[in-house]
């Protein structure tokens, strides 16, 4: 059974013939993700198992209503957005605060001091990345700014950090809520044994917190002395395939936890790219683009935007009737915009920028933004995949997936800008996107509307480099 963990508006779960891959069962299931302002986003850990432990028990009621038993359930993997943070008590299970959702912006003071001081590139030579306003590290030092409670259970080794699958793991595995059991079985490779070592994570996640050294595949002592974060609140690192444990809970009790991966590096695998040149875009709630040589860019909002414009906006009612406006006309007629609502990520890795509108006239219609929209994540796609072509690996592949691949006009849209035939999703049933989609643009409207959109960016950069 997989458990893909979306920290932004929901958990989606299925089940897998194990020969085969033919999904049996599958479910998805929206999630109660509370929005503040200056960009806070963030989820309550306890509202959030009970909406966790309701979508499993569906499935599993599921799949035994096509009679099959939960013994045939043979194992359990965790799939997840990365870098949300939770802080917890691991004796009482108290939080410190809500868990903070992987583009929650809180903790962008810390951050812009310490870009400031060390720029940008710090740590780059370990953790592989620039600093981000994403990554885990920021938002622990912002908890152990706003919570002194929480400083004080590190002095007596009770604080404790994970991103989504810790928790998940953890709060499967070993809870101390009222009529649940308090042990832990773990799978030793001898032999079965009690312990409460149960907090764990895998490599994937653990290397986009910024604390992980990519080198010795271990937490980096130098960078979390640094930042000022005890090595003590940091979960196991296991390889991806591992024994995580033993479900106690809910009606998978008794099945093993023996995969966990993030989101991005389980599409890339589940797309079969495993050879050099062969990568992957998802375009779900964030968009990332990975090559399978281990190069990777982010896009922070592609599907969110979506839900943006029907459910903030009301320029539509559903995703359908969304898809249906931005067809109903060939142009946004010189409308572009900026989905900055954490900011922009990959390449111009800037947590200032806001979402903004260009090219408003009198004539701009709700059809109009809202092909703007789809535009906007395919050109930020664009520019990102141009980079990756000069890591002098030929592409050869590009498969897309997401839940934005059921829209059409999207996709002809990022195909026409990223010039580069796409394939669809092998598993994609009941929509008629089987097989592969060409770029229909000449060569002078894609750079010209590259270029204009590019200059959006920068201008939007400078603007809000001014208002900060």
């Amino acid at each position: 059974m997989n458990i893909d963990f979306i920290l932004v508006n929901k958990i989606k779960n299925a089940l897998f013939e194990c020969k085969t891959g033919e999904i049996l069962v599958s479910n998805k299931f929206e999630l109660k993700t509370i929005f503040g302002k200056n960009g806070h986003a963030e989820i309550n850990p306890h509202e959030l198992w009970k909406d966790v432990e309701m979508s499993i028990d569906y499935v599993v009621d599921k799949f035994i209503n096509l009679n099959y038993s939960v013994d045939q359930i043979k194992s359990i993997g965790i799939t997840n957005h990365v870098s949300s943070t939770f802080c917890w008590n691991k004796t009482n299970e108290k939080f410190y605060c809500n868990a903070l959702i992987w583009y929650d912006s809180r903790n962008n003071k810390i951050l812009e001091k310490i870009v400031e001081k060390n720029g940008k590139n710090l740590f780059i030579e370990k953790t592989g990345m620039p600093l981000l306003n994403t990554s885990s590290f920021s938002k622990i030092m912002w908890i152990l700014q706003n919570f002194p409670e929480c400083c004080m259970d590190i002095e007596s080794n009770q604080a404790i950090f994970g991103t989504p699958d810790t928790w998940l793991i953890w709060t499967y595995i070993f809870s101390h809520r009222p009529g649940w059991e308090k042990l832990l079985y773990i799978i030793n490779t001898n032999a079965k044994k009690l312990t409460n070592g149960n907090h764990f994570t895998d490599m994937t996640n653990a290397a986009i917190t910024g604390l992980f050294d990519i080198n010795s595949l271990k937490w980096s002592e130098d960078i979390c002395s640094f930042y000022g974060i005890p090595m003590s609140i940091l979960p196991k690192i296991k390889e991806c395939l591992d024994d995580f444990g033993i479900a106690n809970v809910s009606k998978l009790k008794g099945i093993p936890i023996r995969a966990v991966i993030s989101d991005h590096c389980a599409s890339l695998y589940g797309q079969q790219c495993t050879q050099p040149g062969l990568a992957k875009l998802t375009v779900g709630t964030g968009g990332c683009i990975s090559y399978n040589i281990g190069k990777e860019g982010c896009v922070n909002c592609t599907g969110s935007v979506n839900d943006w414009l029907i459910k903030k906006l009301g320029i539509a009612k559903s995703f359908e009737e969304l898809e249906n406006l931005a067809s109903s006309v060939t142009s946004s007629e010189g409308v572009y915009f900026i989905t900055g609502f954490s900011g922009i990520y990959t390449p111009y890795w800037n947590h200032n920028v806001k979402g903004t509108l260009f090219g408003l006239t009198m004539d701009t219609t709700k059809a109009h933004i809202a092909r703007a929209c789809l535009e906007s994540v395919a050109y930020q796609s664009a520019l990102i995949i141009n980079d990756m072509k000069k890591c002098g690996i030929k592409l050869k592949k590009l498969s897309v997936d997401g839940g934005m691949v059921k829209n059409k006009t999207f996709l002809q849209i990022l195909t026409n800008y990223i010039n580069e035939p796409i394939d669809t999703p092998l598993l994609l049933k009941n929509f008629d996107l089987k097989g592969t989609i060409k770029p229909k643009i000449s060569e002078a409207e894609r750079n010209k509307n590259l270029e204009n959109w590019q200059k959006a960016i920068n201008t939007a950069i400078e603007y809000y480099k001014i208002k900060n």
